[in-house]
């Protein structure tokens, strides 16, 4: 949420999470004009430019691959 607020604007943000509908992907696009997929590729960039550890990596991946937001 962090990585998400710091480049959309806190407003923005807002306004997505508290208008999120069952299509994810598409509220998700449809705010930020970015593909969930593409936004996924940019913070992993972010993530890696700041210096990360394969713990933390994985966690997150765990988590988007559960989620079924990895494509």
């Amino acid at each position: 949420m962090e990585y998400l607020i710091s480049i959309f604007g806190k407003e923005k943000f807002k306004i997505f999470y508290s208008s999120l509908k069952e299509d994810f992907k598409t509220n998700f696009l449809d705010m930020f004009n970015i593909t969930l997929a593409s936004a996924n590729k940019k913070f992993i960039k972010y993530i890696n430019s700041i210096g990360n550890n394969d713990v933390i990596s994985n966690i997150i991946k765990s988590e988007l691959e559960e989620r079924n937001l990895l494509k």
